[in-house]
C-alpha cells in the first residue's frame, strides 16, 4: 500500500519539484529536532559542554542512553541532513 505514493525511480522523484522540496525539508527538519533533542538530554543532564554535534552524541553514548549502533546512525543522519541542506 506506501508503494502507491512514492515514485517508482529516481528520476521520477527527481521531477516532483516542490513536492521534493517538501520531502527533503520534512527530512532535515525531522532530523534536526533528533540532533537538538540529543543536545537538550546532553545539556539538562550536563554531561558536557558540547565541542561539536558529534560530542554531545558520543556523551550520551558513555552514559548509556544511545548505543554505538544509534550513535552511528545519528552521525550519519547528520551527514545526510547536510547533504540534504546541500541539494537545495
Amino acid at each position: 500500500m506506501w508503494r502507491k505514493i512514492f515514485p517508482s525511480s529516481f528520476e521520477e522523484f527527481s521531477h516532483l519539484g516542490l513536492v521534493k522540496d517538501g520531502i527533503y525539508k520534512r527530512m532535515e527538519f525531522a532530523i534536526e529536532n533528533i540532533i537538538d533533542i540529543s543536545s537538550i538530554i546532553n545539556s539538562d543532564l550536563r554531561l558536557s559542554v558540547p565541542e561539536s554535534e558529534e560530542s554531545f552524541v558520543d556523551s550520551l553514548v558513555g552514559i548509556g542512553i544511545l548505543t554505538q549502533n544509534m550513535a552511528e546512525k545519528t552521525r550519519r543522519m547528520k551527514g545526510f541532513r547536510n547533504r540534504i541542506v546541500e541539494t537545495c
